[in-house]
This record gives structure tokens, sequence and C-alpha cells, in this order.
């Protein structure tokens, strides 16, 4: 009985924040699912990184992956999903070093060795302050960046393009609103969200950049057709990767890799004055 209380009181703790007009506290317990460091692959072979510590706007200290590249062809932001860690991304971030791309990820408040708890508007702070960082520290102007965003990363990274529009956008596994997302797995309280809450396909519709979004046509998280949608409402240029046979977790689909790199080396063109449209 004790434990029936005990699991009562944790679902209803969040919801009481929502119905409190907090949503984005109280959606925190249902939608990260961070794993600290020790936890993870922090010594993985064959990349070359640089343990780098920055500050959030409230002070909140994160901890990211810096892996660089002499005399890169592109630069390109990672904001991983809900779980995991910067740790469990290092075949990502191995490919694209060794395509000559020089890539930042960081943990949200949280996550990996980053400080604090993660909350949606925290989140959004830390992805703004790792942008300026990876500015700072590979000297690139943040209009130049990439940015690659997946799953939850890809909402927070469409948000982004709000107030500077980067060089390019990438969409991982990315759902269209976190409203929709919540009809389809939390749909007892899901009418608490508003629709304005990480709505990527709104952010998509004012985004003017080369996209390009890859999403499992078996993804059992975020529909298929959500990311159809948000492509629907995607200007040109714009690429659309559906991978047969494919789940949630594409970052290993080799016909993704290939296809993430071609975009990343047609854009990367425009450095030169060559058309990035492919």
């Amino acid at each position: 009985m004790l434990l029936l209380f005990a699991v009562a009181a944790a679902f209803l703790a969040p919801l009481a924040e929502i119905y409190n007009g907090k949503p984005s506290q109280g959606l925190s317990s249902f939608i990260f699912f961070p794993t600290k460091y020790p936890d993870g692959n922090w010594s993985p072979q064959g990349l070359t990184y640089v343990d780098t510590y920055f500050k959030s706007e409230d002070e909140t200290v994160l901890h990211g992956w810096y892996c660089p590249c002499e005399a890169p062809t592109a630069h390109v932001l990672i904001l991983h999903g809900n779980a995991g860690n910067v740790s469990t991304r290092w075949a990502l971030l191995r490919l694209l070093q060794q395509a000559n791309i020089t890539a930042f990820i960081f943990d949200y408040r949280g996550y990996g060795r980053s400080s604090g708890t993660p909350s949606i508007d925290g989140v959004l702070q830390d992805a703004k302050a790792a942008r300026e960082k990876f500015s700072e520290i590979a000297n690139v102007p943040q209009a130049e960046m990439f940015l690659l965003g997946e799953s939850l990363g890809g909402a927070f990274a469409t948000t982004l393009t709000v107030d500077i529009q980067p060089r390019a956008l990438i969409l991982q596994s990315t759902f269209s609103s976190l409203r929709e997302l919540a009809d389809l797995h939390y749909s007892v309280f899901s009418s608490l969200v508003s629709p304005d809450l990480l709505n990527s396909r709104e952010a998509l519709s004012d985004y003017e950049g080369p996209l390009l979004l890859a999403h499992g046509k078996n993804d059992p998280i975020v529909p298929h057709s959500q990311a159809v949608a948000m492509f629907a409402a995607a200007s040109e240029p714009k690429q659309f990767v559906s991978l047969n046979d494919a789940g949630h977790n594409i970052s290993a689909n080799g016909i993704y890799q290939a296809a993430l790199l071609r975009f990343i080396e047609g854009h990367s063109k425009r450095e030169a004055g060559v058309a990035g449209a492919e």
C-alpha cells in the first residue's frame, strides 16, 4: 500500500505543477531521463576531444566535448536526446571528425558532468550558452554553425533558429510538438500542455534555411507521420530521409550517416561561394 501511495505521489507531483501554472517544470519528470557521469563511454577510441566547462545564463555549470579538426569544412553543434549523455554519442562524433567536421556536444543540466536539474526553460538557456561557447572556442560565427538535434534535442535546435538562423538545420527523430507527443503517450493530461511549447512544426514554418530531416518509419516513440507534417511545413531547400525498418535511434544507420555527411558537405560549400542546395 505504501508503494502504491509513493508511485501515485511521484506521478501527481508534476501534474500539480502543471495545474498550478508551471507547465515546463511539471513536464520535466516526464521528458528528461538523464544519465550521470560516470555511466557511459568516457574514453572512446578514435576520437579527439577536449573537456569543456561553461556556464548557462543562471550560472549553472555545464560540460561538453569539443571535437576539433584542422581546417574543418564545417562546424556542428549537437543537441542530444532526452536520455544518455555526451559520452553515449561518441560514434556520431567520431564519424563527423573523420569527415573533417568540427563538432561540439554538451550535456544539459543534470546530465553527464553538468550540474543542476533539467527543465525545459533551463535547457533552452543551456542550448544558447552552448552555442555561444562553441562560437568562442571554434572562432566561428553562430550563424555559420550547423545545428543537429536528436529527438528532444531537435525541438531545442529548432527553437534556436528563431533568434539566429544557422547555416543549416538537421533534425533526427524529432517530434512535431510536445503537445502532440503528449497526446500520444500521456493523453490523460495532454490538454494541459500548451500547443506552443516546443512546437517544431510551427518554428519550421518561419525557418528559411536548409533542412535535413531524418526519421525511421518504425519509430515507436515519435510517429513517422509527425516528421512528414514537419517536412510539409518547412520551406525549401529541404531534404527528407525516410528510413525503412528503422526505429527511433538512427545515428548508426548507414543510409542516414551517408545522407548526413552529403548534406553537410553540400551546404558547407557556401563558405566558398558555391550554392549549398542539393
